[in-house]
């Protein structure tokens, strides 16, 4: 989260990021992150761009290391318009 703050053009163009700690339901005290792009064309270019950076290589490799590996999953949601 500090990273974020201090490289703000590195993140340039992502909508919205937030963490979440689940403390209710499921599996206790899991970590949600919620990336929010504009489109998937923006999700790849900018993902790519934020990744590419080496310090972010690290904190990536790092959280990797912290996590079950049966517990990660990665998802693409929409929002549905009523």
């Amino acid at each position: 989260m500090e990273f974020k703050k201090k490289n703000p053009k590195l993140f340039q163009g992502l909508i919205s990021w937030i963490l979440f700690k689940q403390v209710y339901g499921g599996t206790a005290d899991m970590y949600v992150e919620m990336w929010e792009y504009a489109s998937l064309a923006d999700m790849e270019k900018i993902s790519d761009r934020i990744f590419a950076h080496e310090k972010m290589k690290k904190i990536s490799q790092g959280f990797h290391q912290l996590i079950e590996s049966t517990s990660f999953s990665t998802s693409i949601w929409y929002p549905i318009e009523l």
